[in-house]
């Protein structure tokens, strides 16, 4: 059978070995280079698995300390950040015109206010110097800041004046049935239906507070003296002393700041009559028909728009087309029928 043999095959079989170990050559010994080689590979090799089994044991014991590690890089920030003024989500109102910058002061810096910006409570407003701005509030109120002002937006009617001056029109009917209110740290400015200026005027050893009424009345609490003031009236107050009053000049130019950022008239399909009571409240003028009866102010329909006009300049667009003119009397705007 294939693959078995015998003991007379045996002799046959070392022969074949004895002539195989004949003509066997001697091994030859490696070069230094290969020796080198394999030492090389083989140490390379050896550190390897030292160097694994290090990271493993590594691992065992560094486990919890990372977790500990990475919980304490995200709580710390949790724990430790300063909490931020609560915003309310429904917006106060919104910017309406700007003039210059205007920005939202905080925490990490300002950033610009674009016309149509909704504002809310809790944020804080800026204008930069030379720079006027007109907020409408949800309820129609105008608010408008001249230059260097900021005011903080404490709610929906009260306001905090830091440093500037604010401008309040709040028509009748506005407000929604409360009042607003101007808080300065030398008094706080109510309205009663108005349009008035509380503006903080730096001083050489103190500051004070003017209040100036154009139409309508103002309540000022100052510390424990509380004062009422009417249209043309403008009440001063300091840290030290009493309250004073005073009148204010007939046309004081003091006022213009106010109408470069008044909202624009909505003048399309509008009466002339509805066109002359805005401008009147808008240049603090009293309004005196000459010879042109309210039923055809009432009738005339005026056209287009007012964008960037201020409530003068609108006059001599508006006026000719409805075949009228004007002129002024001291504070009073006299209407005439074109000759």
């Amino acid at each position: 059978m294939a693959g078995t043999h015998t003991p007379h095959d045996e002799p046959a079989r070392e022969e074949s070995v004895a002539r195989l170990v004949d003509t066997a050559r001697p091994l030859e010994s490696p070069s230094a280079a290969a020796r080198a080689r394999v030492h090389a590979a083989v140490r390379a090799e050896w550190r390897g698995k030292v160097q694994r089994n290090r990271w493993r044991r590594a691992l065992v014991w560094a486990g919890p300390l990372a977790a500990a590690a990475l919980l304490a890089v995200i709580c710390v920030p949790y724990f430790f950040k300063k909490p931020v003024a609560p915003v309310n989500q429904a917006a106060l109102g919104h910017l309406e015109r700007a003039v210059g910058e205007v920005r939202l002061a905080e925490k990490n810096g300002a950033s610009p206010l674009q016309s149509g910006a909704e504002v809310f409570g809790g944020q804080v407003l800026e204008t930069a110097d030379g720079a006027r701005a007109s907020f409408t509030m949800a309820d129609g109120v105008s608010v408008r800041l001249d230059g260097g002002t900021r005011l903080t937006l404490t709610s929906a009617h009260s306001f905090d004046l830091e440093r500037g001056a604010v401008y309040l029109d709040v028509p009748p009917g506005a407000g929604r049935g409360e009042r607003y209110e101007v808080h300065t740290a030398l008094g706080v400015t109510q309205d009663v239906a108005t349009q008035f200026e509380v503006r903080l005027v730096a001083g050489p050893k103190e500051s004070k507070l003017r209040v100036r009424v154009r139409e309508g009345k103002v309540e000022l609490q100052h510390g424990q003296e509380k004062l009422a003031a009417e249209a043309g009236v403008e009440l001063s107050a300091s840290k030290t002393g009493p309250v004073t009053k005073g009148l204010l000049i007939a046309g004081d130019s003091s006022w213009d700041w106010v109408g470069t950022v008044a909202p624009p008239f909505a003048l399309e399909g509008k009466s002339a009559r509805q066109f002359l009571d805005w401008a009147c409240r808008e240049g603090g003028w009293t309004l005196k028909l000459n010879g042109v009866g309210e039923k055809e102010l009432s009738a005339a329909q005026v056209h287009g728009t007012l964008t960037g006009l201020g409530a003068a300049e609108a006059l001599d667009t508006v006026l000719p087309a409805c075949g009228l003119t004007h002129r002024f009397e001291g504070t009073t705007l006299v209407i005439e029928a074109q000759p």
